[in-house]
């Protein structure tokens, strides 16, 4: 099944005045399931344990069961708020202590550990998670100084978290992480971690898979999901040297500060999804707003399309996956808008595109300079009917320049995102 695109809130110094839109990689995931967000405290789960003694005896633990796995994401959100604290540093009661009395009241430790030259905790409190990182031996004081925040409601059991030089996937307690290299991300080795794996620049181009209860529940790139990313981690200032590269052979004129945030957006949150970095297809003035097409190659196949708009004092981001490649010969790209609505990039001769199924027209209209949407509600349509509908360029004349699918699937491999609704 297609998975639903946002990009998550990232933006170049030069343009910060500019509202970004949300995070892409939430709602790819979030379209397998409910848009429901979950609430969640950090209050310790307390277990109550019974004993029954007749005569002096007690009974015995022989035939003890564990219990089920969770049933829903919520279950396995809570699981990981309540797993006891991994890593080296897990089992030293003094620093654990003096940690969670220094976060506050409700704090729990989920990962204390030393990696290389650095010390790296993970904590959670109320509804925030805490990344904190320093050298090898630095104080709870000095770490707690450089915390990274993270707010609102916790959407996923596999947190993902990075600061200077640092990234750390986690898990809940019980799981086990496997890693993958890329670019084929075919062969997968299980982390020395467990359920947790913690990465230091030069951080590897790789993908992260979590099996919990022998079902994989999770998978998707190292890079590019972050829960947790440090405030004091620079974004690029200047982006002069790639965007140039990108923009080079594309159609149109694209505005700078649009292509700035575009550019960083999409390549930031798609991180290992894309081979190599994205190239303009084209720019200019859309609907009466400034706009862009991006594309890069996809991971296991295909190619990561992205339309770019600029909106109110934002912009907004649809990124969509096609097998056709956009800069080959004369394609038609399209997918549908976040409305349901059909973003269309087509030859530059085209004047017209309609949509068709099983040869009959659905929709047409207008499409100057081959590039456009299609002001039209598709949400109705099934996407296995979306699979078979093909889309067609016009010329002037009437006569078909260049034809593609609608949609044509999610590319080989995708995020996998199994923890129930």
């Amino acid at each position: 099944m297609t998975l639903e695109h946002e990009v998550r809130e990232a933006m170049a110094a030069a343009v910060e005045h500019v509202r970004p839109a949300p995070d892409p990689l939430a709602r790819l995931l979030s379209r397998k399931r409910d848009s429901r967000r979950w609430g969640w405290t950090a209050a310790a789960v307390v277990a109550a344990i019974g004993a029954a003694f007749a005569f002096g005896g007690v009974t015995s633990t022989a035939d003890h069961v564990d219990p089920p796995p969770p049933a829903s994401r919520a279950d396995w959100i809570q699981r990981l708020l309540a797993s006891p604290p991994r890593g080296s540093l897990a089992g030293d009661q003094s620093f654990t202590t003096e940690l969670r009395a220094e976060v506050g009241q409700g704090a729990q430790v989920l990962l204390a550990d030393e990696v290389g030259d650095h010390r790296i905790v993970v904590v959670s409190k109320s509804a925030e998670l805490r990344l904190l990182a320093g050298p090898r031996g630095a104080t709870v004081a000095a770490l707690t100084a450089a915390s990274t925040v993270v707010g609102g409601p916790l959407e996923n059991p596999f947190v993902h978290a990075s600061t200077s030089g640092v990234r750390v996937g986690l898990a809940p307690a019980g799981c086990e992480i496997d890693t993958a290299a890329l670019p084929e991300a075919t062969t997968w080795q299980p982390a020395p971690t467990g359920s947790y794996v913690v990465r230091i620049e030069p951080q590897p181009a790789e993908w992260w898979r979590a099996t919990c209860a022998g079902v994989v529940r999770y998978a998707a790139p190292a890079r590019g999901v972050e829960q947790v990313k440090s405030s004091a981690e620079p974004l690029a200032t200047a982006l002069e040297a790639e965007t140039a590269d990108a923009t080079r052979g594309a159609r149109g004129s694209v505005d700078p500060n649009l292509l700035a945030i575009a550019y960083r957006s999409f390549t930031d949150q798609m991180g290992d999804r894309l081979l190599r970095s994205p190239r303009v297809i084209w720019g200019g003035p859309l609907d009466g707003a400034e706009a862009a097409v991006l594309a890069a190659p996809a991971v296991g196949g295909g190619w990561w399309v992205c339309l770019a708009r600029a909106v109110d004092a934002g912009v907004s981001l649809n990124p969509f996956h096609t097998m056709s490649d956009p800069f080959a010969g004369a394609p038609v790209t399209a997918a549908r808008d976040i409305d349901g609505a059909v973003v269309v990039v087509a030859p530059g001769n085209t004047a017209t595109a309609r949509i068709t199924l099983d040869g009959r027209t659905i929709v047409d209209g207008p499409l100057p300079d081959g590039i456009g949407i299609i002001a039209v509600d598709l949400t109705s349509l099934p996407m296995e009917d979306g699979f078979r509908a093909r889309i067609d360029a016009l010329d002037a004349a009437g006569t078909v320049v260049a034809s593609g699918p609608l949609d044509d699937g999610p590319p080989p491999r995708d995020v996998i995102d199994r923890w129930g609704a």
